[in-house]
């Protein structure tokens, strides 16, 4: 096709491997769609993590803690950056 570039034509065998029409590109399009399959189910993964997460957070017991736990490590923090400017 020259300097273009090709708008594909694929044709897809029974292994997924598909073949340009116009150029003789090749494509594994079996391994594209695992990929996708994959990005996918870690996306549930987090939804799952995330609706328990915010269970979790509407426990006022463990919002204490949390909310502590921040605060000393910010004290924490701020205590080492006091501490290399002296």
């Amino acid at each position: 096709m020259g300097d273009k570039q090709c708008v594909h034509y694929w044709i897809v065998d029974n292994k997924d491997i598909g073949r340009c029409r116009h150029c003789g590109a090749v494509e594994d399009f079996g391994a594209l769609m695992r990929r996708e399959e994959g990005k996918n189910a870690l996306k549930t993964v987090s939804l799952v993590e995330s609706a328990a997460a915010k269970k979790r957070w509407q426990d006022p017991e463990y919002q204490a803690k949390q909310i502590a736990a921040r605060k000393k490590r910010w004290q924490e923090h701020r205590a080492k950056q006091n501490a290399l400017l002296v």
